[in-house]
């Protein structure tokens, strides 16, 4: 008798607590994931251009990643910190070159501010971990 009076406690503590972790962690990702959105985008826009063989530079600032650093817990929180330094890393490694140079023209027209990544494959795959913690 005494094990079940135990266990009923222990169920009712249970339904007063849960709710509330539940609750406060669903809020969290739901934040989480509004802040995120804008990075995201940017992320994307960065991925469609290389995927394209254009370069697109650094879209994404250290300011806009801090700001989202405070709506992740700890745990996502260091690999945030992880995908986001292979993000930057990818842009260090990214070789280009200027369009002109692969696609040289007599012509007049000319493309001062358009480069083209001539390994796309390496970039993309450091990105790729900032994209899916960005996802999650």
């Amino acid at each position: 008798m005494e094990i079940l009076t135990v266990i009923g406690v222990l169920l009712t503590l249970a339904g007063l607590f849960v709710p509330t972790l539940i609750s406060n962690h669903s809020s969290r990702q739901v934040e989480f994931r509004k802040q995120s959105a804008p990075i995201l985008s940017k992320l994307l826009t960065e991925i469609k251009a290389i995927e394209g063989g254009s370069y697109p530079f650094r879209l994404i600032s250290d300011a806009d990643f801090f700001q989202l650093l405070p709506h992740a817990s700890g745990r996502r929180r260091k690999k945030l910190e992880a995908a986001y330094s292979a993000y930057q890393e990818a842009h260090e490694i990214a070789v280009t070159k200027h369009w002109h140079d692969e696609h040289p023209s007599d012509e007049t027209i000319f493309f001062p501010a358009s480069f083209i990544i001539t390994n796309p494959r390496e970039v993309l795959e450091k990105m790729q971990s900032f994209k899916n913690e960005l996802n999650r």
